[in-house]
């Protein structure tokens, strides 16, 4: 069985050192033979590190970019630079952002996180040291 993500990111696993790494961007595919592939328009299908795929929340932050999986946000509240990872919670289906949910928080909180506040930073894969 193949499983299918759409709107999802991963990092191009090629024998080209320049390339190797790169982000690339489409509907994320997993294989019954276990290749992860990311599958961009009109083009061929592209392996891609697994532990690097991270799937599009349909938010857009303050720059208007697209928040994925595992980005770093902060918000652009006065005064709040904590930093928190985007996470998806599979056994409640919801996004995460450093360990709470949207539904957990206070109304005040919840406009902290509204996407129009939250600005991307970095992410997991290429600013791990953001975490601590």
């Amino acid at each position: 069985m193949k499983i299918a993500l759409m709107g999802c990111r991963g990092r191009l696993k090629h024998s080209d050192p320049e390339r190797d790494g790169r982000w690339i961007y489409g509907y994320y595919v997993l294989t019954n033979s276990g290749r992860s592939l990311i599958y961009q328009a009109n083009d061929n299908p592209k392996i891609v590190y697994e532990d690097s795929v991270g799937r599009c929340t349909g938010l857009l932050d303050t720059n208007n970019r697209l928040i994925y999986e595992d980005d770093f946000v902060v918000s652009a509240t006065e005064g709040d630079m904590h930093i928190k990872r985007v996470r998806w919670d599979a056994k409640r289906l919801l996004w995460t952002f450093g360990g709470f949910s949207y539904a957990q928080l206070q109304e005040s909180e919840r406009l902290l996180l509204s996407s129009e506040l939250l600005t991307v930073v970095g992410n997991f894969h290429d600013d791990p040291e953001l975490l601590f």
